[in-house]
């Protein structure tokens, strides 16, 4: 138990870094899904 409470702590002290490219697809899939609820509730007699 010794040794895994060291490894959490630097775990924890490291946050998760999100490559670029992939921060800008989920950008990108944000954009487009925020843009497609708006539309279907601006124009709901289209669906």
């Amino acid at each position: 138990m010794s040794l895994i409470l060291p490894v959490v702590a630097a775990a924890a002290a490291t946050p998760p870094t999100l490559p670029a490219w992939l921060a800008l697809i989920c950008g990108v899939l944000v954009l487009v899904a925020a843009a497609y609820l708006l539309y279907v509730v601006l124009a709901p007699e289209k669906f």
